[in-house]
């Protein structure tokens, strides 16, 4: 999926200027790797515990 995305973004800034489609990139990447460490997060002690059902 993210290879799909990466090509389309490609495609669309294939007539950009290069430092316009570097930027493009860059953004993308910092983009990816913030989800990243957002979703990967490991929990702490500040947050709520979840019962069962999760409320």
């Amino acid at each position: 999926m993210a290879s799909f995305i990466v090509s389309c973004l490609a495609f669309l800034t294939l007539y950009l200027p290069p430092l316009v489609a570097m930027l493009f990139f860059v953004l993308t990447i910092f983009c990816g790797v913030a989800a990243l460490l957002w979703l990967e997060r490991k929990p702490t002690l500040d947050d709520p515990i979840q019962g069962k059902n999760g409320a």
